[in-house]
């Protein structure tokens, strides 16, 4: 189990790494006011997971990394009795464990800020997701 930890960790790195240096990918480059709608189905670790709007200025230079991002995945116990959010093979960190605490073993939908260098989503909502 903490191989294949460990190889989802490392595939992850690789796959993020690029935008962590803001070397963007066409899907980053998109109208900001245009919000993409992912099915689970479409959803992959790998993925780019869906943004909101931001209302900073055009002239900002927010970061990937700091923008507010929908994950969907269900909320579970890691092996050091942390809730983390599983979405297909990844496990994301939650700050709010309280908060994923009330969805232990559910579907949901967390709207927050991924902090790419500790995996952890900085969790400014979860709420039950009836589409999985």
């Amino acid at each position: 189990m903490k191989r294949t930890s460990l190889i989802l960790i490392a595939v992850f790195t690789m796959v993020m790494l690029p935008a962590a240096f803001g070397q963007g990918t066409p899907s980053q480059s998109q109208d900001p006011n245009t919000q993409p709608t992912a099915t689970p189905s479409q959803q992959t670790p790998s993925a780019e997971p869906a943004q909101t709007p931001s209302t900073s200025s055009p002239s900002s230079s927010a970061s990937p990394s700091d923008a507010q991002r929908m994950f969907v995945g269900s909320i579970a116990k890691n092996s050091s009795g942390k809730f983390v959010l599983h979405t297909g093979g990844t496990d994301y960190q939650l700050d709010d464990q309280a908060q994923a605490g009330k969805f232990d073993g559910k579907d949901v939908k967390v709207t927050g800020q991924l902090d790419q260098s500790s995996n952890t989503i900085r969790v400014q909502s979860i709420e039950p997701s009836s589409s999985m």
